[in-house]
C-alpha cells in the first residue's frame, strides 16, 4: 500500500451499557485500509463485527481512539458534518 490510507482506526475502543456494567466490545483496535483494498470482517456472533463496521462508517463514535478518512479525524466532525461525510462517502446495506 502506498500513500495515505483511505481509512484508518487507531486504538479504537467501544463500550456499551449493560445491567452488569459497561461491556467492552472493542478494545484498542488498529486497522488500515488502503485505496482499492478489499476487507472481509469475519467472526462469531457477538464478536464486535457490526460495531466495527458502524465505527468505520461513521454511524457510531468510538469511546477511545480515532477513526480517520484520508487523514481526517471523523471524531472532530459535528453531527451535521459527520452526516454530510456519510452522505458523500459511505454506502451501507443493513442486514435484516
Amino acid at each position: 500500500m502506498s500513500g495515505e490510507p483511505l481509512l484508518s482506526l487507531e486504538g479504537v475502543s467501544k463500550d456499551y451499557s449493560s445491567p452488569a456494567g459497561p461491556l467492552r466490545v472493542l478494545h484498542g483496535v488498529s486497522l488500515t485500509v488502503g485505496p482499492g483494498e478489499t476487507l472481509a470482517v469475519t467472526g462469531p456472533s457477538g464478536s464486535g463485527k457490526s460495531t466495527l463496521l458502524g465505527l468505520m462508517a461513521g454511524l457510531e463514535r468510538p469511546d477511545a481512539g480515532q477513526v480517520r478518512h484520508r487523514g481526517r479525524d471523523l471524531g472532530a466532525l459535528s453531527e451535521d458534518g459527520l452526516a454530510a461525510w456519510r452522505r458523500e462517502m459511505v454506502g451501507f446495506v443493513f442486514q435484516s
